[in-house]
């Protein structure tokens, strides 16, 4: 009982405070959770969850939400489920602040040419462009 009281103070204390710190806290996390026998209940789940920064666990909740009805489903979840939702989201968000500044230092009346090849090459669809010259034809 000794050792089950520690580990739950341990883990109610536990948080990552910044994402960089995300492998530690996943680690330490299961290492603590996986001991208990209550480790698949819900609210150790959404525990893991709410112990990342505040806003990223917020997006994290919202992505679930956005999945299943307004509702995040514990019961059901996984925690490889839970870590690769974050891994995505934090690479989703990396990426997105890569090409935000990628773009800013960009002047985009002059390198038009060289947004479109940063576009493309982070999201590579087919982008036709007509000349403009070329008139529009119903």
């Amino acid at each position: 009982t000794y050792i089950k009281d520690r580990t739950a103070n341990q883990l109610s204390n536990l948080r990552c405070r910044k994402l960089q710190d995300f492998r530690w806290y996943k680690d330490t996390f299961m290492t603590k959770v996986l001991t208990r026998k209550d480790a698949n209940q819900p609210y150790l789940k959404e525990k893991f969850i709410t112990g990342l920064p505040t806003l990223f666990a917020e997006k994290i909740k919202n992505k679930y939400r956005e999945k299943h009805k307004g509702v995040v489903p514990y019961e059901t979840l996984t925690y490889g489920d839970i870590v690769s939702t974050i891994t995505k989201t934090g690479l989703e968000i990396c990426n997105d602040t890569k090409m935000s500044k990628q773009i800013k230092k960009l002047d985009l009346s002059k390198d038009h040419k060289k947004l479109f090849k940063i576009i493309d090459s982070q999201n590579p669809k087919v982008i036709i462009f007509q000349p403009l010259h070329q008139k529009f034809k119903p």
